[in-house]
């Protein structure tokens, strides 16, 4: 098939949103022609990719902004978003354009994930796949006081704008007309069916992907990681409130209190940090937790094979990368029950707590800490299975079938039957 794929993030060095443009791009060219609109920022890294490795089927159409972000998060946040309403209502044109010199067979959006933001392209006639999307999930209303007052500002605003984004025409159109939706998580699958009025076309499948290469270098065998050190924990991603880093911390002061001999190391940056610095201060967490501005490469790598567990009690998560880069590591998860966090994580090889009361979480996740560390050969079997886990189900073959069988099923006029690679 003639895919023309929307990408405004594909990038061949990043994670999150550029890592997943990228990766889905170069994983569907092994079998359809691919043709990708994408933001001009990414046009040198991704021409420095393909003249060192060709890759057939594959070629690109840039457009869009490439100046730099301005240094505060916050604002460049904001400049962000700009930039995408900005890139997606140019992308119509720019289709238009390629469309009066090739045929396609389908327009498929991919990045940015976000459901709050519909394309346009499902105006053009041509069979329109959306995703896959996430981002309904809200933070919790009666967590609210253990945020930063900023973070709790912009969790209200964020709820709000979700209430105001269900209710937007253009969205409910591209919802409504899409050929085929796919969502990264149940919560957004239930979110999109209310929207679209029934079922029919709505698809379950992860934008989370790792390739063989990936797949290797991130293994790691839980029994080198050793037991009698001190447990070390591992927490990545962009620091912002709901990533629930503060319940981490009180987790860690709980679980020494009851003889667990910790290490934290906290690899990331965000609006949330000195917010969180404050806190580790106050528990009396000095030299026990790390914050460290984040490892990129080989580096990053390291550090994931040398904790014993993944400890991010985050509430809204889309497509959590992170967590399955530190599953594959052999690191045990410890997460609370909520958006695809809660879905990926089962009690197999990993801890899910339960999103109660402020100090039951913390609790929670306390417990966790202490039984993993009075039973080091439960750590490492669960960790063996975190592993295998992600092997199985994130594999690049795997994302292959799921979208394959979207396609398949415009191409049969009916919803795709379940099986490997999607999550239906």
């Amino acid at each position: 098939m003639r895919i023309l794929l929307s990408a405004i993030a594909c990038h061949p060095e990043h994670g999150s949103e550029g890592g997943v443009g990228w990766k889905a791009a170069v994983a569907l060219a092994r079998e359809h022609e691919i043709h990708v609109l994408t933001s001009t920022a990414n046009q040198k890294s991704i021409e420095s990719a393909l003249s060192a490795t060709k890759i057939p089927n594959l070629c690109f159409t840039y457009f869009g902004q490439d100046s730099p972000y301005h240094e505060n998060r916050l604002i460049a946040r904001g400049q962000s978003w700009l930039r995408y309403l900005a890139w997606m209502k140019e992308s119509l044109p720019q289709a238009r354009r390629l469309l009066s010199k090739q045929t396609f067979d389908v327009i498929h959006h991919v990045t940015y994930s976000s459901w709050r933001v519909p394309s346009p392209l499902w105006q053009l006639g041509i069979p329109f796949i959306w995703g896959p999307i996430g981002g309904v999930a809200t933070y919790p209303i009666h967590l609210m006081g253990k945020l930063s007052l900023r973070s709790a500002a912009f969790e209200l605003l964020r709820s709000a704008s979700n209430a105001l984004a269900a209710r937007s025409p253009s969205l409910r159109r591209c919802i409504r007309n899409s050929s085929a939706i796919v969502a990264s998580n149940r919560e957004t699958l239930v979110k999109l069916a209310g929207l679209r009025g029934h079922s029919s076309g709505l698809h379950l499948l992860s934008p989370s992907l790792f390739t063989q290469r990936q797949m290797e270098e991130f293994a790691c065998d839980p029994r080198a990681k050793g037991d009698t050190e001190p447990m070390r924990m591992f927490a990545g991603g962009n620091l912002i409130g709901p990533k629930g880093v503060v319940f981490a911390l009180e987790a860690v002061r709980m679980a020494m209190d009851q003889g667990v001999p910790c290490r934290f190391l906290i690899a990331s940056g965000g609006p949330e940090v000195s917010f969180l610095k404050k806190q580790a201060r106050r528990l009396g967490l000095n030299g026990l937790v790390e914050f460290h501005l984040g490892f990129s490469g080989m580096a990053y790598i390291e550090k994931l094979k040398e904790a014993h567990v993944f400890l991010l009690p985050s509430f809204r998560e889309n497509a959590p990368g992170t967590i399955l880069e530190a599953m594959l590591s052999g690191c045990v998860p410890i997460v609370v029950d909520a958006s695809a966090q809660g879905e990926i994580v089962n009690a197999d090889y990993g801890f899910k707590i339960p999103p109660g009361a402020a100090y039951e979480i913390s609790e929670g996740l306390a417990n966790a800490l202490v039984t993993l560390h009075r039973q080091p050969a439960m750590r490492v079997a669960m960790g063996t299975r975190a592993a295998k886990f992600v092997q199985e189900h994130f594999s690049e073959e795997n994302y292959e079938r799921g979208i394959n069988a979207v396609y398949g099923s415009l191409a049969a006029g009916s919803p795709p039957s379940r099986g490997p690679g999607s999550r239906n």
